[in-house]
């Protein structure tokens, strides 16, 4: 159990972003395609697992002082730094392993995935707005990760509605971490925040990521590749999904991590479980039922 949470492995659902081309490209059918994601998937798991792993050892003296974080394994002092090296470096290793059976372009976004979360991980975290557009295009990685092993890079659309969701999550992240803020011994880029700035970004970045997503439902290609012209219906899903987030994360501060709080909320796990059915209807479904 200890293993698990220094892996952070309910962290891993966000990886589960490298599946959207291959289910938005209508290719869930394929299942050598499907064993080549999951390969992708593990890959991405271990990698991110790895920096976790980094990630604790530069912020210690954070974590410790931090009302949550310091129940981590490694602040509370439960795993050594010796364990905790070599825990990031078998990570790693397998990470390596399962990238030798994927594309070689898919590899590279993979590379570039680890060293854009390393700069994050010594200097990019404490640069205010940065941080936040760093931690959005690591997302944006992972879209490109899968769609370059089905070899295509994705939708343009998916890759800037990914950015926008992210970006707006990572804002609510850094409010939730403000708002929490205890002590002075806490992540710098926090200093230049402020909950005034950071509830406007939370609305700009909701507003725009809706706009994207309704765009993108509207897109003449689009519907002519699912041939489905009510395809838009499935932003009520996204719309409801944006304002519950935002409403939970400016009145009870309760989505500092969106994994955490996935979990935690019925309606936000009811509302994302019907958008996935009716993209899952529309996409595959049909084919079955006509």
């Amino acid at each position: 159990m200890l293993l698990l949470q220094q892996l952070r492995v309910k962290e891993w659902i966000k990886n589960g972003f490298i599946f959207l081309p291959m289910f938005f490209a209508g290719m869930m059918k394929d299942l050598h395609l499907v064993q080549l994601m999951a390969l992708g998937f593990g890959a991405f798991c271990f990698a991110a697992s790895s920096i976790y792993c980094i990630n604790d050892l530069v912020d210690v003296n954070f974590d410790k002082e931090h009302p949550i974080k310091k129940y981590r394994p490694y602040p509370s002092g439960k795993i050594s730094t010796n364990q905790l090296v070599s825990l990031s470096a078998i990570c790693m290793v397998i990470a390596a392993v399962l990238l030798f059976f994927l594309p070689n372009e898919a590899k590279w976004v993979l590379v570039a995935y680890i060293v854009l979360q390393l700069a994050y991980s010594f200097a990019l975290k404490h640069v205010a707005v940065v941080d936040c557009v760093t931690i959005a295009l690591g997302f944006v990685f992972r879209i490109l990760f899968g769609g370059l092993i089905l070899g295509s890079p994705g939708s343009s659309w998916i890759i800037l509605v990914t950015f926008l969701l992210s970006l707006y999550l990572a804002f609510a992240k850094r409010r939730c971490e403000l708002a929490l803020l205890t002590t002075n011994q806490t992540r710098r880029s926090l200093q230049h925040y402020s909950l005034t700035f950071l509830d406007t970004a939370l609305a700009a970045t909701c507003a725009v990521t809706i706009v994207a997503y309704i765009m993108y439902t509207h897109d003449p290609e689009v519907i002519t590749r699912i041939r489905f012209p009510y395809f838009y219906l499935s932003s009520g899903f996204v719309i409801v999904g944006m304002l519950r987030h935002l409403q939970q994360t400016i009145q009870k501060g309760q989505t500092e991590s969106p994994t955490d709080y996935l979990f935690k909320d019925p309606v936000l796990i009811a509302n994302i479980l019907l958008w996935m059915a009716f993209n899952f209807y529309v996409l595959y479904g049909r084919n079955v039922l006509m």
